[in-house]
Order: C-alpha cells, then sequence, then structure tokens
C-alpha cells in the first residue's frame, strides 16, 4: 500500500508542473486573443464611425492579488475628448480586465508604445476597482492610421506583449507570451504565439 501511494506522489508531482504550465497557457492565449480583437475593434470602431477612438492600457496595482505590483491589466476603447469637443472621453464598449496573473508588459522591448505614449490619469473614473489608475493610449484615426508614427514608433515597434506577471516583470522574454502587433499606418491587427 505504501508503495502504491509513493508511486502515485511521484506520478503526480512530475505531472502537475506540466497541468499547472498548460494552464497558464490557456489563459495566456485567451487573454492575448481577446485583447486583439478588442484593438481590431477599436479600428473597426474608428473607420465605420468616422470618430478619433482611444485605445487605452490602464495601469495599477491590484489590491485584489496581495504581492502585485504597479502594471497594465485592463484595456478601454474611449471616443477620443478631443472628438467629443470636451475634456472627457466617451467610453465606446465595456472595459476589458485582463485575467489575474497575466499583464500587458511595460518593458522596452516587450512592448515599446507602452514605454513612449505619454502617461495621463483616469479622469473618466473608467477603471472602478481602484482610485489611482493611469493609462497610456493610441489612438485610431477615421482613416484607420494610428497616432503611433508621431511618437516614432513604426511596424517593427508596436507590439504589445502579453505574459504571466511573476515572470515578465523583469522585461526578458518569457517562453510563455503572446504579442500583438498593430500596424501604425493601416491599423492592421497581427497576433504572434510561440
Amino acid at each position: 500500500m505504501l508503495v502504491v501511494i509513493a508511486v502515485i506522489v511521484l506520478v503526480s508531482s512530475a505531472i502537475a508542473p506540466m497541468v499547472f504550465g498548460t494552464l497558464m497557457a490557456t489563459r495566456i492565449t485567451s487573454a492575448g486573443e481577446t485583447l486583439a480583437s478588442q484593438i481590431a475593434l477599436g479600428h473597426q470602431l474608428a473607420v465605420s464611425g468616422n470618430q478619433e477612438v482611444e485605445v487605452r492600457f490602464y495601469q495599477y496595482v491590484d489590491n485584489s492579488s496581495p504581492g502585485t505590483g504597479q502594471a497594465f491589466r485592463a484595456l478601454a476603447l474611449v471616443k477620443s475628448a478631443s472628438d467629443t469637443g470636451g475634456t472627457l472621453g466617451r467610453q465606446l464598449t465595456d472595459t476589458y480586465y485582463l485575467p489575474a496573473g497575466i499583464i500587458i508588459s511595460n518593458a522596452a522591448m516587450l512592448s515599446p508604445p507602452l514605454f513612449v505614449l505619454p502617461f495621463a490619469p483616469d479622469k473618466e473614473g473608467i477603471i472602478r476597482k481602484v482610485q489611482n489608475a493611469t493609462f497610456r493610449a493610441f489612438h485610431f484615426y477615421p482613416d484607420g492610421s494610428t497616432d503611433m508614427p508621431e511618437y516614432k514608433l513604426l511596424a517593427k515597434n508596436s507590439y504589445f506583449t502579453l505574459g504571466e506577471e511573476r515572470i515578465i516583470v523583469d522585461g526578458n522574454v518569457p517562453k510563455n507570451f503572446y504579442a500583438v502587433q498593430v500596424d501604425p499606418n493601416t491599423g492592421r491587427v497581427v497576433s504572434y504565439r510561440p
């Protein structure tokens, strides 16, 4: 009986890391696909609505997960304040919150736009989880192009990388990640999953 229990423990300990790795890979893939579809939706709303749409990446500390730091955890599509004639933008879709433990890297090598685009406070209160969220945003114009070239972001460095928070925070390319690239001139969205 002890031998059978020892064998079960050994097999379980060998399989557990693979199962947890597979579960995290599935969560990253799902989050990456949703991020890509949200950005593509922003492009579509700009072109079909003949309006300027901001794609906002929100950064804040997740108070529900102890030990986590400041990271990009949510995305919202907002009609640009310059397009509404006011100082506040108008949210166009529901806020997309990344699953717990998954973030969009703000390292220069992994998500260049989030290193270059200017920060702004969440004046509209779109992130209701915390009071002091900030965001970085790029704009889709009615012709489908973006404002990324104004920040010297070309096609080769206009991508966003998602990954597991505990691994991706150091800025090195992790083994398990999902990248979403936006063509600055056409707004075309392309995904890359190793």
